[in-house]
């Protein structure tokens, strides 16, 4: 019965302590779980949280660059390094010269040679001041830069006319009227012996357009302008002409300009020419009547003129109506021909009868 009892003793406890050792196994094993969940949450987590920092990290970087990019957008362009050369765009698509005024002078690039403005330089400017006032250094500034041409024409700029370097600027050289190195006459022309009877022809055109006094009227200061442009164009520092070809283009469309401005009148208008009329010859004493008391006509009888005249305009004419009131819708052209019928004083001033009520004052004609 002990023994019994003893064996049933010894069996509870072996239970007991199976059951504490199978309850710990179970318990480690949930919790080696738990932390395999948690350790997987964990990474997860970070790997979330990683991507998340790169999201960041790149939006930032992207922000950053597009606020870099629109400050440097927003400063201010350089100051050109020189003002003695103005170097262009190449392109030949959009070649205009974005700080000349003229719209009509269009600025391209040819022959390989980089488009390129050289002025003179400050220096050389004053120098040829100071050896004779009277002479300084002529076509400097370019009419280009002041409005539209009166003869506009493609411009290869003059970058040929020197000697550039590298990096096609003009080389210093203080012994030169323009302070850089300068390219031979023969160096750029090929056509030399044309070039140079066209060119001869035309300066002396150039310069006999009109005088260097100031100009009084509309129309002198559109021949001075034109002047101005052709001497310009002219000058061999300038390179306004590549070849014959170019030049003689130029002198036509420059010739064709003179006649028109040429032909207006002093005020730049045109002037409205009148037909010559066949008159009968008028003999003997006539008495005109006046509709203005101030107006005082005398007869072709006090003149010692004789009838018919012909007369020839010296000028653009104005033309006045019997009682000395201007004529504003006609006028007579430069050396038109004209067949004069009465002579009279009118207004004090010797007049010249060319149609049935159209005088011209005997100082306008010959």
């Amino acid at each position: 019965m002990k023994k019994l009892l003893y064996s049933s003793i010894i069996l509870g406890a072996g239970l007991f302590a199976f059951g504490i050792q199978g309850n710990n196994v179970l318990t480690v094993k949930a919790a080696d779980e738990v932390s395999a969940e948690g350790a997987d949450s964990v990474s997860s987590d970070k790997i979330e949280n990683h991507e998340s920092v790169e999201k960041v990290d790149s939006q930032l970087v992207k922000e950053a660059t597009t606020e870099d990019t629109n400050e440097s957008s927003k400063e201010e362009p350089q100051e050109k390094s020189s003002q003695d050369s103005v170097p262009v765009s190449n392109d030949e698509e959009n070649p205009v010269n974005p700080q000349q005024v003229a719209t009509n002078r269009i600025n391209k690039t040819k022959d390989r040679i980089p488009y390129i403005e050289i002025r003179p330089t400050d220096e050389a400017i004053q120098k040829a001041v100071e050896q004779d006032p009277t002479k300084p250094l002529a076509n400097v500034d370019d009419p280009a830069y002041e409005g539209d041409l009166l003869v506009p024409y493609t411009y290869y700029g003059n970058g040929a006319a020197y000697v550039l370097d590298s990096n096609g600027q003009p080389i210093a050289d203080s012994n030169t009227e323009t302070g850089y190195q300068e390219n031979r006459f023969e160096d750029i022309y090929t056509e030399i012996d044309g070039i140079r009877n066209t060119s001869s022809d035309f300066t002396g055109i150039v310069y006999g357009v009109i005088g260097d006094e100031e100009p009084t009227n509309k129309k002198e200061k559109m021949l001075k302008a034109l002047k101005r442009e052709g001497a310009f164009f002219m000058e061999y520092r300038n390179h306004g002409y590549s070849n014959l070809e170019e030049l003689e283009m130029y002198v036509d469309a420059f010739k064709s300009k003179l006649k028109e401005i040429q032909s207006l009148n002093d005020d730049g208008t045109p002037v409205v020419k009148t037909p010559v009329i066949e008159t009968t010859p008028i003999t003997g004493t006539t008495t005109f009547s006046h509709h203005h008391s101030s107006s005082t006509t005398q007869s072709n009888a006090q003149t010692n003129d004789k009838l018919p005249l012909v007369v020839v305009a010296i000028r653009q004419a104005k033309l006045y109506s019997a009682d000395g009131t201007e004529v504003t819708d006609r006028g007579l052209s430069d050396a038109s021909v004209w067949m004069v019928d009465k002579v009279s004083t009118i207004n004090g001033q010797k007049m010249y009868r060319i149609s049935a009520n159209e005088w011209v004052a005997e100082s306008d004609v010959i």
